[in-house]
């Protein structure tokens, strides 16, 4: 059985797992990645491989994948705000609100797979609808400049932030949409 969401005229079925499979799977690769005494590229390098890997295995031209690689750089970017621990990254020490540097981030991940529109395999108001929302939730659930104090769950030997498990689950939706044509009109 599968889940229908009404879109304007347009409507969507996905099965639950194929849904989840790949939120579950960046959420936990992202969160961990944040917890102390791990190595950022589970998020930085990780995430990109899988969603690209996600892409390859439903059959679409092998070139798409490549723009899922672009994201390594831009995970790779840094989103720290100065404080007195720490100078912060660039983004962090330009926009100063974690909310601004997580929404920056999020434009920047959805420019980079705008390439999808342009070899066809995703169409554009799939990729607007889907950019949207990943930036929405990224500007939302990023730091704590709106929302404070979402909490640490223990996962796989590690305290990891609900916020990055929200974060990059919410990558692995948008991935997923594009990859499977959610919100195709």
């Amino acid at each position: 059985m599968g889940i229908q969401i009404g879109f304007n005229d347009g409507q969507f079925s996905i099965s639950e797992g194929e849904a989840m499979i790949l939120a579950i799977i960046t959420a936990i690769l992202g969160a961990y990645a944040g917890a102390e005494g791990t190595s950022l590229a589970w998020r930085r390098i990780a995430i990109p491989v899988v969603c690209a890997l996600a892409y390859i295995i439903t059959g679409k031209p092998m070139i798409g994948a490549v723009f899922f690689l672009l994201w390594i750089p831009i995970l790779s970017m840094g989103y720290g705000i100065p404080d007195k621990t720490d100078k912060g990254s660039f983004l962090g020490r330009w926009l100063k609100k974690d909310c601004l540097v997580r929404g920056f981030i999020a434009v920047l991940l959805s420019l980079s797979l705008s390439g999808l529109v342009f070899l066809h395999q995703v169409s554009l108001p799939t990729w607007l609808v889907a950019s949207a929302l990943l930036g929405a939730f990224w500007f939302v659930f990023g730091g704590d400049d709106i929302i404070k104090g979402e909490g640490r769950v223990k996962l796989l030997g590690k305290d990891l932030l609900v916020e990055d498990l929200i974060l990059y689950g919410a990558l692995g939706v948008y991935a997923n949409c594009l990859i499977n044509g959610a919100f195709s009109m």
